[in-house]
């Protein structure tokens, strides 16, 4: 609404008021869109209070003549376009009716003649479309369209509103936000901003104590004069509000959102006239200054922040204060969850940006922390707050590029230091990588533009999320992954694990997939290791262990208590290093124990049970000990 109007009128007794746009023309009140009337918008209402002024002469209504300042001709059908909204999806356009051609959209910031700029087209046929590109709130929008005759039909300007900012207020825009306004570029190159930032991290995490900030009223909340929102809106109303407590720029990192703020003052005056009676592609030609546009060389800017090597050390050091800020130490509080992505988004621009030098690992420390905070929950908060299903999913796809981060060059199944940390952020977050869309995080997915840059490719993020879904099926998946990682393949058949590959001493090889097939069957595995014409057996029930490792014909049998393993054990591939045997070796042709417990007694721990397959669950006691002794040379080869 440009300029409103306010009219007054008593009839048959009762007082009305009119309040709007229209004016007291035909084609404002009385001739619809369709014909050519305009587009109003006003509110009507019956048996008011009087708001006119007393001053000034009543007139009855038989006295008034009407007066045609502009005679108005109804041309029928006229490009109509009813309204342009913004949101995080884009700006939406609707017309009054859909048309037989195509319809150009063009917008302006402040419809200024040569301002405007084509959007996008709505096809032909259709009343509305989107665009993926948000308009800022107050931008002008305007609708032309070709008419099979060669003219041009154009529509009056209308300009963009966000649901967002006309909203009702709430009790969120008092609530604890960050007292300065932060950019990333500010955050790793001022050393005071980044001193701020930490301390605004931490009141920010006491006050949003016990809270879930920012709020947002569940969807079907019915208050007294609220407005039902639809699930873009409600989503971008908890963008406003992390936007008021983070602030825009960090709000956009966070979720990896476009920018949409509040109008700026443009930089020339409005030109209402230009603006009411629309402006043709001509006139816009006629203001211009009469140069020529000259197509300046385009370069793709690098999407990796830029740290100059004077200001790594202190970034690296900020970085992990930040993490820690994001939690007290007992784990009691966390901070709110815009905060964390946005933490955990510096964190993986630094690590894009080449920060960490190459011997440098205490990056992998830090990641760790940012996924224990990632995964932190407040039961009673979340269930009094629930955000947006979108929040939720962000959350699982940043901790997704967290992780793909933390393994790199590191197993989930190795006994190094980088494997134990992977290892156990993995079995903590894996549900909520499971859960993890990539397309959510694309914007984390930075190319490794500088040196010693740390970086999740999509293909890497992707695979991650493959093999979570995979162990929520098999629990053997992380195990089979550790195992094929190191080149080798496995295969189990009737409770018989087979490990193949060209290694050269099989023992070390049956003893690691022993153990890790093992961890997930409380009645123990069977493994054999083969590489080319060397293998070795294993059966292991913890802390039981029996052995078979030609070309000795014997089966030797093991006591392999805690914290002892079976891989390390026998990782150094001697057996008369291993220390645990029980008793003497039985021949290979006898088979092992046949499961009483005076043979336990006498050093052959009891095989019922044993090996129970996860694919076909059964006990076996004899036909592997077959295939055994087939190897050995007792019987045909089992080659």
């Amino acid at each position: 609404m440009r300029h409103g109007k306010f009219v007054e009128w008593q009839a048959g007794g009762r007082r009305y008021a009119l309040t709007g746009s229209p004016n007291l023309t035909r084609a404002a009140l009385c001739t619809s869109t369709r014909d050519g009337g305009n587009c109003e918008l006003a509110v009507l209402a019956a048996d008011t209070a009087p708001l006119l002024p007393e001053q000034g002469r009543i007139t009855s209504l038989a006295s008034l003549t009407g007066r045609t300042i502009r005679p108005f001709e109804s041309t029928g059908h006229t490009l109509v376009l009813l309204g342009a909204k913004t949101d995080s999806e884009g700006l939406h356009v609707s017309l009054a009716h859909p048309q037989s051609l195509p319809v150009v959209i063009s917008t302006s910031p402040d419809g200024s003649p040569g301002s405007w700029t084509q959007t996008g087209t709505i096809p032909a046929e259709a009343a509305a479309c989107s665009f993926p590109l948000p308009e800022v709130p107050g931008a002008a929008v305007r609708a032309t369209c070709a008419r099979p005759d060669g003219t041009t039909a154009e529509s009056a300007v209308v300009f963009v509103y966000s649901p967002v900012h006309c909203a009702r207020r709430h009790g969120a825009d008092s609530g604890p936000r960050l007292r300065y306004d932060y950019t990333a570029q500010t955050l790793f190159a001022d050393e005071r901003a980044a001193r701020r930032f930490e301390t605004d991290l931490l009141r920010l995490r006491e006050l949003s104590a016990g809270t879930s900030a920012p709020r947002v009223s569940p969807a079907g909340e019915a208050t007294a004069g609220s407005v039902t929102s639809s699930g873009v809106d409600r989503w971008d109303a908890y963008l406003a509000d992390c936007r008021r407590m983070i602030g825009a720029p960090l709000t956009d990192l966070a979720f990896g959102t476009s920018p949409l703020d509040l109008p700026q003052a443009p930089s020339s005056r409005w030109i209402v006239s230009a603006v009411t009676l629309g402006v043709r592609e001509e006139d816009d030609e006629e203001h211009e200054d009469g140069t020529e546009e000259v197509d300046l060389p385009t370069t793709s800017e690098p999407l990796a922040q830029y740290v100059a090597p004077e200001q790594r050390a202190r970034c690296r050091a900020w970085a992990q204060r930040w993490v820690g800020a994001l939690r007290d130490p007992d784990g009691s509080a966390a901070a709110p969850v815009p905060v964390r992505m946005l933490v955990a988004n510096l964190y993986v621009q630094l690590l894009a940006a080449g920060v960490w030098d190459e011997q440098d690992q205490s990056w992998r420390d830090g990641l760790s922390r940012l996924l224990e905070a990632l995964r932190s929950e407040d039961p009673a908060a979340e269930a009094d707050h629930e955000a947006p299903p979108e929040t939720r999913r962000r959350l699982d796809a940043v901790a997704a590029v967290v992780m793909t981060l933390l393994v790199q060059d590191a197993t989930f199944t190795g006994g190094g230091e980088h494997d134990v940390l992977a290892a156990l952020a993995w079995h903590g977050s894996k549900a909520m990588i499971a859960r993890a869309e990539p397309t959510e995080a694309e914007d984390l997915m930075i190319p490794p533009e500088r040196a010693l840059a740390r970086v999740a490719p999509w293909s890497e993020v992707d695979r991650l999320i493959l093999i979570a879904l995979a162990q929520e099926d098999d629990p053997y998946a992380e195990a089979i992954e550790g195992l094929t990682a190191a080149g080798w393949s496995v295969a189990c058949e009737d409770g018989l694990w087979e490990i193949t590959g060209s290694f050269g001493n099989p023992l070390p090889v049956v003893a690691k997939a022993a153990e890790r097939l093992g961890r997930h069957h409380a009645d123990g595995v069977l493994v054999r290791a083969r590489s080319k014409n060397r293998w070795t057996f294993m059966a292991w029930a913890g802390p039981d262990l029996v052995l078979l490792n030609p070309p000795a014909r014997v089966w030797r049998t093991y006591q392999v208590r805690l914290p002892a393993t079976p891989e390390s054990r026998f990782s150094g591939g001697d057996l008369s290093a291993v220390p645990g045997r029980v008793g003497s070796p039985t021949p290979a042709a006898e088979g092992p124990a046949g499961g009483s417990q005076e043979d336990s007694r006498r050093g052959r721990p009891h095989l019922h049970g044993v090996g129970q397959s996860p694919v076909h669950s059964r006990h076996v006691t004899g036909k592997e000990s077959d295939q055994c002794r087939d190897a050995t040379g007792d019987g045909p080869s089992s080659g």
